[in-house]
């Protein structure tokens, strides 16, 4: 999974998406996703995992707040599955 930056993060929740800078411009600007501003937390609980284990030092507490997080945004966006997806595209 690419990591992704809190500021790209912050842009795609606007309904900006930098891999569309060359793309023209929609007719009007998209309203903010709540689902992908809302999957900022999870992310960041996330990104530490892979280093700590690449270190040799415990991440369960990461990934099981992470896991925690995922479920609650499952939970108030019971549609948008995909955001998760969306955060993380590259």
């Amino acid at each position: 999974m690419p990591p992704c930056s809190t500021q790209e993060l912050q842009d795609r929740a606007r309904g900006l998406d930098p891999d569309l800078s060359a793309a023209p411009a929609p007719p009007a600007p998209s309203a903010p996703d709540p689902a992908l501003r809302d999957i900022a937390p999870l992310v960041r609980a996330a990104a530490p995992a892979p280093d700590a284990a690449l270190r040799g030092d415990g991440f369960a507490a990461e990934l099981d707040r992470a896991r925690g997080l995922y479920l609650a945004h499952r939970s108030a966006h019971p549609t948008r599955h995909d955001a998760v997806l969306r955060a993380t595209r590259t």
